[in-house]
């Protein structure tokens, strides 16, 4: 069209991105035999900037990958459909990982899982667990209600679990953890998770141990629970017990972290012994 920045596309052709910059736009006519005609107006898909940092290339970072099936049959299907589009295309594994776990129904029947780095180490994996479904005789199940369901329980555990540089992957990885991590950090007006100086107090001191242990698993909790993980029940020992309390709602946070760095300074203060358990 002469008077216009539009034209009729009459055969495959390149499709340039705007000189100005922004998505690919495009007008989608169809004129019915009947008289009624439909346009659509398609715009070009493009990641936000949430999208594009899942899609970043994270060599060190394994996604969850899973597959599942109502039947056997359904499932061997799967595995081997993923398999072959994951070993022709090098996909972002955050977008597979997502896709899979939100984009799609998970049945219970028949469910397989792995953690991979990249989409040739999944498919592999994938390959093989074909293979072994092929070989497998499933058992007879009576419907979805024969399934057992699954519970999950939370495990809080005390002092004694810490080490240096704990929970700096995490902390570095997923943004939820890393905003309980710092909303504990805003409330004690330290960061219990960073790397002691000469000046602090040992690691296996109680002094850091015991805030330490707490904030990791209070962190833990709302990182698994912004991944839809639900507990059924939560126990939880020493400095876990203070965790446990918090994630199941009998104590507030800010509670919980002032008595626990009193507790730390306390029992720092005691004289050493000896236990026998």
């Amino acid at each position: 069209f002469k008077t216009s920045s539009f034209y009729p596309c009459d055969k495959i052709s390149k499709w340039p991105k705007p000189p100005l910059g922004g998505p690919r736009l495009a007008g989608l006519s169809a004129f019915g035999m009947g008289g009624t005609n439909a346009h659509v107006v398609l715009e070009e898909f493009e990641l936000s900037s949430s999208e594009a940092k899942l899609n970043v290339k994270q060599p060190y970072r394994p996604w969850l990958i899973m597959v599942s099936g109502r039947t056997h049959r359904s499932f061997l299907q799967n595995l081997q459909r993923l398999s072959t589009a994951l070993s022709k295309e090098d996909m972002p594994m955050g977008s597979v990982s997502r896709t899979l776990l939100c984009g799609r129904r998970q049945c219970s029947e028949f469910r397989w899982t792995g953690a991979f780095t990249s989409c040739k180490e999944a498919a592999k994996a994938l390959d093989s667990a074909a293979h072994s479904a092929q070989t497998t005789i499933p058992s007879s199940h009576g419907g979805q209600d024969s399934v057992p369901s699954i519970k999950i329980v939370y495990l809080f555990s005390g002092q004694g679990s810490q080490y240096l540089g704990m929970a700096s992957g995490l902390y570095n990885m997923f943004p939820r953890f890393k905003s309980a991590v710092d909303e504990c950090s805003a409330t004690l007006g330290y960061n219990p998770l960073s790397l002691p100086d000469s000046k602090s107090p040992p690691i296996t001191s109680s002094r850091w141990a015991q805030v330490a242990v707490f904030v990791v698993s209070y962190a833990t909790s709302q990182l698994l629970e912004s991944l839809g993980v639900r507990p059924s029940a939560a126990v939880g020992h020493s400095a876990g017990e203070y965790a446990c309390a918090v994630a199941c709602g009998v104590m507030e946070l800010h509670d919980a972290l002032r008595m626990v760095d009193r507790r730390g300074k306390l029992m720092d203060e005691m004289e050493e012994g000896g236990m026998l358990a």
